[in-house]
C-alpha cells in the first residue's frame, strides 16, 4: 500500500475541563474529512487521516461491516484538561499519528492504528513530556472505537459491570433500536461486547483511572458507551476510559504501560448459528493480558487458612506442613491453596505492613517458614501470605509519620491501626521494597500474596497488582471488585459464611463466561457451581477436619473440573466447553458430560483428573451412597482399582471391570474414592519434618515407629477428626528419643487435658543423661476459648517444661505420662524449641516476656464467654509510636526491655490468668505476687485472685486499678487454702465497654513459706437477667450458693438484703444437705419502689452453713440499677436516658457524631451536607437500648454515614421493638443518600437501635441517628 502523509491543525487548547470535553453529544457531528484503509487478510479498517480515529471495519470471513466513529474528533484530555492537538499522520500498512500540544508545554504523543489477523490495535506509542508539563492521565472523549447502529442486523450490546451483590446481575444486554433513548452522559462498564451484521466484537483496554470518582470510573469505567441520535438511526458508541501514564506523585521516570486498546472481530465462534456477545467473549480471551497464577486456577481444589493470632502460635509452620501432608493423603494429591494468616510478628493483624524482616518467631520464624514453603511444594501446595496495604500498626518497623495519617484510625483488635497513605507508599517505592524483601527472604517460594481490606480503586490498585505480577507473584484479596485486573482469588467469593451476600462475588454472567477458568472471584451458579471454603485450622473458629474434606469433594472438585476448559456457550439450562464437554440441568438434575459420556449426575460423580506419575485416575463421590455408573475414556479398559481415600492414605476397596466404556461403583455415602486405571502403591509421608519431634500430632494414626509406649495407650481420632494420644487407666508413659540437640536450653510443650471434673496426674517431661524435669497437672479446669486453637471449647491447654542440654550434647528422652486413674487424659501437638529460661533470684516464677516460646508466658486466656480471638498479646516496642505521648497515647505498650504483656480488651471478662501448669500455689503457703503495670483508664481492669474448686471457678478478690500512666508496681500477698487450684489474673471490669489498654511486665511470684489459710470455701452470688430492674414491679433475682468445701455441708440458709423501701420475697431458702461442688439456688421476687432513683443499688446475699463442726458464713452482692421512666409525648432520643449504649469505637454521643475515646469529643451530626442539632452518634457495631414501657407508637430518625467519613464506611441500621425487627436499611456507605427511617413501636416494652458493620469490618463506620425521636402517649 502506498504511504501517504498529511497534516491537520486542529487548534489550540480549549481550557475546558475533562468533564466538559466528555459532555453530551445529543446528535452526531457532520462527517469528517479524508480517510484511508489499512488491513490484513481477515479485517480491513477505514481510518481517518486527521485524527487517530477508526471509521469502520470490514470482516472478511462474514462480509460484516462494523462501524467506528464517522464524525470528526479533535480533542484529547491531558491531566483533566481538554486540548486540541496539531495532528500529522503517516499511513501505510499501519496508520501512525503525531499529536503536538503547544498549549500543554509542548507535549507530543505518538499514536498508531494497526491490524494483525482479526485484531485491530489502537495504541499510544510514545509520550514526550517535560518538567513544565508531565502527563499523568490521558483520555479521548467520544472516541467510538466501535459503534452499534439500530440499522445493523442482529445487533447487540452487552455491558458487564463489576458488581458483587449476590442478589443482583451486573450485566446489561440489549439491542439498539430506533427507540433506544439517548444517554445524557457516558455509561461505564468493566467490559462491553457487541455484535453487528454477523460479526461479534470484543474490546480490551488497559484503561486505568488515577483518581476514580463516581460509578462510571475505575474498573467500571474501563469501557464507556453512550447512545446518541443520528440522522435516520440510533447509535451506541464504545470507547476506552481514562488511561494513567504516570500516577499522581510518581517520579518522572516511574510510568505505566502506554495506553492501548485492542479490538477483535469474529464470526460465529461457537457454532450456535448466530454471532453475539458469547462469540465476542471467546474473541476477547486472547486479547486479555496474562495474569500470574491464572493457569493453575482449575487445580486449586483445596483452599485453606492456617491461622495464628495474638502471640499464641496455635499453628506453627511445622504443624502446617504436617497438615499439608495429611491433606495430600486424604485427597490423593489435589492442589492446595494455603493462605498463611499470621505469618508475621505476633500473628494476624499485627505489625502490618512489615512484609519481610519480621516473621512470627513463636510459630517457627523464617527458618521454619522456609522449610514449610520448600517441602510443601512436594505435596502440590501453593503458599501465600496475608498482608495489609491499607492499615499500619505502631509496632511495625515500617510504621512512620510519613506512612500513616495520625487522625485516621482503622481496625483495632490487639492494637489500634492507622490508615496508610497508599499513594506515598507506592510512589516512594517503599511498598515494593518491602515485598521484595519478603520474596527474597522466602527464596521466591511464595506463590501469591493476599491483600486484605484493600479499599482503593484505579491506579493505586492496578499498579500495585501489576508490580506484584511482574515480581512473579499471584494476587488474591478480600473482595472481588478490588484489585480486579490481576486478582485470581477472592476470600468473600469463596466463603459463603463470611461477610454479607451484598459483597459476595462478581455476579456478571458475561465476566464469568470470559474468565471462569482463570479466576475464583464469582458468585455460585447452579450449573458451574463455585469453589467454597471450609476451614479446620482455626480461622473463624472452624476446627472440623471431616467437614473440611466434605466441602472439598461436595463443592470444590466438581467446580474445579468445570474450570479446566473455557466456556463456549451458555444457555438457560446448558453450558458447553472448549474441550467438548458440557454441563446441563435440562431434566432437573445437574449432569456433567465429558466427550466420552456422562461423568456426574446430581451429587454423584466420577471425574477424571490429570494423570500423574501413577497413571490415569478418577475421583468418585456419592453423597447418598449406593451404586452408580459412569463413563470412562476408551483408553481405560479391562479392570480398574478402586481405593477409599483416608487421611492415612489410600485403602484398596475393589477391582472393578470396565464394561463398554463404563464402570459401576458401590460407594458409602459422603466418602471419597479414587479409581486408578492400574494398581498403585501406597504413599508414605513423614510427620514432624524439620522439627526435633517425629509425628508430634500423632497423625500417623499409630504410635510406632515414632513413639514408644510403656503401659496402655492408644491413638484415637476424635469427633473433630484430630488424632490424639489417649492414656490408659494404668500408669502410662509415651516417649521418644530426640537426637541432634545442641547444647542449650529448650522448652518442650504439648496440649494436655485431664477429663474435666476429674483428677489424675498428667505430665510432660524431658530426661537428659538420666536427669528428669517435668511439669505435672492434676486437673484441667480452664476452658480453652481461643478460636484459633483447634482445641477450643475443650479444657486442653498447652503445658511446657524447660530443660537443658549440656555442652557436648546428651541423650534426651521426651515423655508424656499419666498416673493411674480412670479420668481420660489426652496429649496432642507436641513441640520442642530452643528457649531462654525466664528466672529471677528467689522467685518461684518469673517472666519478663522477652523470650516466650509461644503463648503468654505464665498466662492463659481467661476462658470466660464465647470462644473468639484474643485482644491481648505480647507487645513489641517501636518508640515513639508504641509509647505514651505519641498521638495522645496514654500508656506505654512496653514497660521494660523490648516486650511486655498488653491487653486491649472491651469484653467484661477475665482477660488472662495462671494455672497450676505455670504457677502452682501450694495450700498452706503464703505468696507474694508482684509486677509492674500501666493502665489507661481507672477502674477498667482489676487484678483477680481466684480458685478452681469443686463448684467451678470463682473470684476470691478483685482489686481495681487506678489509672497509671507511668510504670507502677502492684504487690499482692495471700495464703493458698484448701479450696482448690488457686490462680491470679487480669479481669476487664464494667461498665466501660470500649477497648482500653493495659500493660504488664516483670511478673514475679515468691513463696513466703508456710502459713495458716483463712476463710472457707463456700460462695454465694446474686444475679438477674434484667439489664435494669423495673420500678414498682416484681423482678426475678437469683441467689446461688455453691459448696466449694471438700465434703457435704448441712443447714444451708440464704437471706437477701435489699435497700430500704424495697421488698424481696421467696419460698423456702434452706437446704438440709448439699454435696461438694453442688449449687443451691433460690429465686426471689424483688420489687423496687415506683419512684426509685436510677442509681447503683446493692443486693446482698448471706448464706450460712455447717461444715466440719463449724458454722460458716459467706456473702455475695450485686449492684443493680432501675429503669428510667418511659418517654412521654414527643421527645428526642438524645434527651432521654437509655438503658445501655455500646459503640464500636468510643462512647455513643448525644447530639454529636462519633469522636474519639472520650465523651463529647465528636463533631456536629452531618449527613450529606445537612447538619442536625439533635441525634445520636455511634460507630459500628453499636446498640442503644431504651425502655418504652408500651407507651410509644413511633420512632423516627434520619440515618447514614456521617460526613466525617467522606469516602469510607459501610453500615446497616436496624430497629427492634422488643425482639422484633421493625425497620432496617440496606448497606449504607459514605455516598449513600440519607434515609428517613420510621419504625412502628406500638406496645413495645423496649427498643433497640442497632448498627452493624455490613460484614466488611468496622473501619470508618461512623453512623448517625440524626433527629432520632420517640412519639409516645
Amino acid at each position: 500500500m502506498r504511504r501517504q502523509r498529511g497534516s491537520w491543525a486542529l487548534g489550540l487548547a480549549t481550557a475546558l475541563t475533562a468533564g466538559a470535553a466528555i459532555g453530551v453529544l445529543p446528535t452526531l457531528p457532520a462527517a469528517a474529512g479524508e480517510t484511508a484503509v489499512i488491513g490484513s487478510g481477515a479485517v480491513s479498517v477505514e481510518v481517518a487521516r486527521d485524527f487517530p480515529r477508526i471509521v469502520s471495519y470490514t470482516h472478511t470471513a462474514t462480509g460484516a461491516v462494523v462501524h467506528g466513529r464517522t464524525g470528526a474528533l479533535d480533542t484529547v484530555v491531558l491531566n483533566g484538561t481538554a486540548f486540541k492537538p496539531h495532528v500529522t499522520s503517516d499511513i501505510g500498512d499501519a496508520a501512525a499519528y503525531t499529536l503536538d500540544f503547544p498549549e500543554a508545554g509542548g507535549v507530543r504523543l505518538g499514536a498508531r492504528i494497526s491490524v494483525a489477523e482479526s485484531t485491530v490495535t489502537f495504541e499510544v506509542t510514545s509520550i514526550e513530556d517535560n518538567d513544565g508539563f508531565r502527563v499523568n492521565t490521558l483520555a479521548i472523549p467520544n472516541h467510538d472505537l466501535v459503534s452499534v447502529r439500530s440499522t445493523d442486523s442482529g445487533n447487540q450490546v452487552a455491558a458487564a459491570r463489576l458488581d458483587i451483590d449476590k442478589s443482583k446481575v451486573g450485566d446489561t444486554i440489549y439491542q439498539v433500536t430506533d427507540t433506544t433513548p439517548a444517554d445524557p452522559a457516558p455509561i461505564g462498564a468493566n467490559y462491553v461486547l457487541s455484535a453487528a451484521n454477523g460479526a461479534a466484537v470484543a474490546i480490551e483496554t488497559n484503561s486505568v483511572y488515577d483518581k476514580p470518582a463516581g460509578a462510571n470510573s475505575a474498573a467500571n469505567g474501563r469501557v464507556l458507551r453512550q447512545a446518541r441520535t443520528a440522522d435516520g438511526y440510533r447509535e451506541v458508541g464504545l470507547w476506552s476510559g481514562e488511561w494513567t501514564y504516570r500516577g499522581s506523585g510518581s517520579a518522572a521516570g516511574d510510568t505505566e504501560p502506554l495506553p492501548q486498546v485492542r479490538i477483535a472481530l469474529t464470526g460465529d465462534a461457537n457454532d450456535d448459528g448466530t454471532a453475539d456477545w458469547q462469540d465476542a467473549a471467546i474473541a476477547l480471551r486472547p486479547l486479555q493480558p496474562s495474569i500470574v497464577g491464572a493457569e493453575n486456577t482449575p487445580y486449586r481444589v483445596v483452599p485453606r487458612i492456617p491461622f495464628n493470632i495474638a502471640s499464641l502460635a496455635t499453628h506453627p509452620f511445622g504443624k502446617t506442613l504436617d497438615d499439608t501432608k495429611r491433606i495430600n493423603l486424604a485427597t490423593d494429591g489435589l492442589g492446595q491453596f494455603v493462605l498463611l494468616k499470621g505469618y508475621g510478628s505476633e500473628g494476624h493483624d499485627a505489625a502490618h505492613p512489615d512484609y519481610g524482616g519480621n516473621y512470627n518467631t513463636r510459630a517457627g520464624g523464617l527458618d521454619e517458614l522456609n522449610a514449610l514453603l520448600e517441602a510443601g511444594r512436594e505435596y502440590n501446595a501453593e503458599f501465600g501470605v496475608h498482608v495489609n496495604a491499607t492499615e499500619s500498626y505502631p509496632e511495625a518497623k515500617a510504621f512512620s509519620s510519613e506512612l500513616i495519617d495520625e487522625s485516621a484510625k482503622g481496625w483495632a483488635w490487639m492494637d489500634q491501626s492507622y490508615y496508610m497513605d497508599q499513594r506515598y507508599d507506592l510512589t516512594s517505592g517503599n511498598i515494593m521494597s518491602r515485598f521484595d524483601q519478603l520474596f527474597a527472604e522466602t527464596n521466591n517460594n511464595l506463590s501469591f500474596v493476599y491483600i486484605d481490606v484493600y479499599y482503593s480503586q484505579g491506579w493505586l490498585a492496578d499498579s500495585l497488582s501489576r508490580r506484584l505480577n511482574e515480581a512473579g507473584v499471584a494476587v488474591a484479596s478480600e473482595w472481588s471488585h478490588r484489585l480486579p485486573s490481576n486478582q485470581i482469588w477472592s476470600h468473600w467469593a469463596n466463603d459463603p459464611d463470611y461477610g454479607p451476600d451484598t459483597s459476595r462475588g462478581i455476579n456478571s454472567r458475561i465476566l464469568r463466561f470470559v474468565g471462569n477458568h482463570t479466576k475464583d472471584v464469582y458468585i455460585e451458579n447452579d450449573l458451574l457451581g463455585g469453589s467454597r471454603m471450609s476451614d479446620f485450622e482455626g480461622w473463624t473458629g472452624e476446627v472440623e477436619f471431616d467437614k473440611f474434606l466434605s466441602n472439598v469433594f461436595t463443592y470444590n472438585l466438581p467446580t474445579k473440573y468445570l474450570q479446566r476448559s473455557a466456556i463456549t456457550s451458555w444457555s438457560t439450562d446448558e453450558i458447553t466447553f472448549a474441550d467438548g464437554g458440557r454441563v446441563t440441568d435440562a431434566d432437573g438434575t445437574r449432569r456433567i458430560l465429558a466427550p466420552y459420556g456422562e461423568i456426574a449426575a446430581g451429587d454423584a460423580y466420577l471425574l477424571p483428573w490429570p494423570d500423574g506419575d501413577e497413571g490415569q485416575k478418577f475421583y468418585h463421590y456419592n453423597a447418598d451412597g449406593g451404586r452408580s455408573t459412569f463413563a470412562v475414556p476408551e483408553t481405560v479398559t479391562g479392570d480398574a482399582t478402586l481405593y477409599k481415600l483416608t487421611d492415612t492414605g489410600r485403602k484398596k476397596v475393589a477391582t472393578l471391570p470396565i464394561v463398554d466404556g463404563r464402570v459401576t461403583i458401590d460407594a458409602s455415602a459422603k466418602t471419597p474414592y479414587i479409581l486408578y486405571a492400574d494398581p498403585v502403591a501406597s504413599t508414605k509421608v513423614t510427620y514432624g519434618e524439620g522439627t526435633p519431634v517425629a509425628d508430634p500430632g500423632f497423625n500417623a494414626g499409630r504410635f510406632g515407629p515414632s513413639w514408644t509406649v510403656d503401659g496402655a495407650a492408644k491413638v484415637a481420632r476424635n469427633e473433630r477428626g484430630q488424632y490424639e494420644a489417649i492414656a490408659g487407666n494404668g500408669g502410662t508413659a509415651i516417649s521418644q528419643r530426640v537426637d541432634g540437640l545442641e547444647a542449650g536450653t529448650y522448652v518442650a510443650s504439648a496440649n494436655i487435658e485431664v477429663e474435666p471434673g476429674k483428677s489424675r496426674p498428667a505430665s510432660i517431661s524431658a530426661t537428659v543423661n538420666g536427669r528428669t524435669v517435668k511439669t505435672t497437672i492434676e486437673r484441667s479446669t480452664l476452658r480453652n476459648n481461643n478460636n484459633s486453637d483447634e482445641k477450643h471449647e475443650t479444657n486442653a491447654q498447652r503445658v511446657r517444661v524447660f530443660f537443658d542440654v549440656p555442652p557436648g550434647g546428651g541423650k534426651v528422652k521426651l515423655s508424656l505420662s499419666a498416673g493411674s486413674g480412670s479420668a481420660r487424659v489426652m496429649f496432642d501437638d507436641v513441640r520442642l524449641v530452643p528457649a531462654v529460661r525466664p528466672a529471677a533470684p528467689g522467685s518461684l516464677t518469673y517472666w519478663d516476656f522477652e523470650n516466650v516460646d509461644q503463648g503468654w508466658g505464665p498466662f492463659y486466656r481467661g476462658g470466660e464467654g464465647d470462644s473468639g480471638d484474643a485482644n491481648s498479646h505480647l507487645a513489641e516496642i517501636h518508640a515513639p509510636y508504641t509509647q505514651a505521648g505519641w498521638n495522645g497515647k496514654v500508656i506505654d505498650d512496653v514497660i521494660a526491655g523490648n516486650w511486655s504483656m498488653k491487653s486491649f480488651e472491651y469484653g467484661h471478662k477475665l482477660a488472662y490468668r495462671t494455672t497450676p501448669a505455670t504457677v502452682k500455689f501450694t495450700p498452706g503457703h503464703r505468696y507474694r505476687v508482684s509486677f509492674d503495670y500501666e493502665n489507661e483508664l481507672a477502674g477498667a481492669y482489676g487484678w483477680t485472685l481466684g480458685v478452681d474448686g469443686p463448684g467451678g471457678s470463682r473470684d476470691l478478690a478483685v482489686t481495681p486499678f487506678e489509672q497509671a500512666t507511668t510504670p507502677t508496681e502492684h504487690v499482692q500477698e495471700f495464703t493458698a487454702g484448701d479450696c482448690g487450684d488457686y490462680w491470679v489474673g487480669l479481669r476487664r471490669l464494667p461498665p466501660n465497654g470500649d477497648q482500653v489498654e493495659f500493660t504488664l511486665d516483670d511478673f514475679k511470684v515468691e513463696d513466703l513459706g508456710k502459713a495458716t489459710p483463712e476463710g472457707n470455701c463456700g460462695a454465694v452470688t446474686v444475679s438477674t437477667d434484667a439489664a435494669k430492674l423495673v420500678p414498682g414491679k416484681a423482678n426475678e433475682v437469683t441467689t446461688t450458693f455453691v459448696n466449694g468445701e471438700a465434703g457435704t455441708v448441712a443447714d444451708v440458709t440464704t437471706a437477701l438484703a435489699v435497700p430500704e423501701g424495697w421488698t424481696a420475697t421467696t419460698g423456702d431458702a434452706t437446704v438440709a444437705r448439699l454435696r461438694t461442688g453442688r449449687p443451691a439456688t433460690v429465686t426471689w421476687q424483688v420489687t423496687p419502689p415506683s419512684d426509685v432513683d436510677d442509681v447503683d443499688h446493692a443486693l446482698t446475699a448471706t448464706t450460712t452453713y455447717r461444715y466440719d463442726g463449724k458454722r460458716e458464713t459467706v456473702t455475695g452482692n450485686a449492684v443493680v440499677r432501675t429503669l428510667p421512666p418511659p418517654p412521654t409525648g414527643t421527645v428526642h432520643a438524645s434527651d432521654h436516658p437509655w438503658i445501655s449504649a455500646e459503640s464500636g469505637w468510643g462512647p455513643v454521643e448525644r447530639d454529636l457524631s462519633n469522636g474519639g475515646q472520650g465523651t463529647g469529643d465528636g463533631t456536629p451530626l452531618t449527613l450529606n451536607g445537612v447538619t442536625y442539632a439533635k441525634g445520636l452518634g455511634t460507630h459500628a457495631p453499636a446498640e442503644i437500648v431504651y425502655y418504652l414501657g408500651g407507651d410509644c407508637t413511633t420512632f423516627t430518625a434520619h440515618v447514614g454515614v456521617d460526613d466525617a467519613q467522606p469516602t469510607r464506611g459501610s453500615v446497616v441500621f436496624q430497629v427492634y421493638a422488643d425482639d422484633t425487627a421493625v425497620a432496617e436499611t440496606g448497606v449504607m456507605r459514605a455516598d449513600t443518600p440519607t434515609v428517613a427511617l420510621t419504625a412502628d413501636v406500638s406496645g413495645a416494652q423496649y427498643i433497640r437501635l442497632v448498627v452493624t458493620d455490613s460484614g466488611d469490618g468496622n473501619g470508618n463506620d461512623h453512623a448517625d441517628w440524626a433527629d432520632a425521636t420517640f412519639t409516645c402517649d
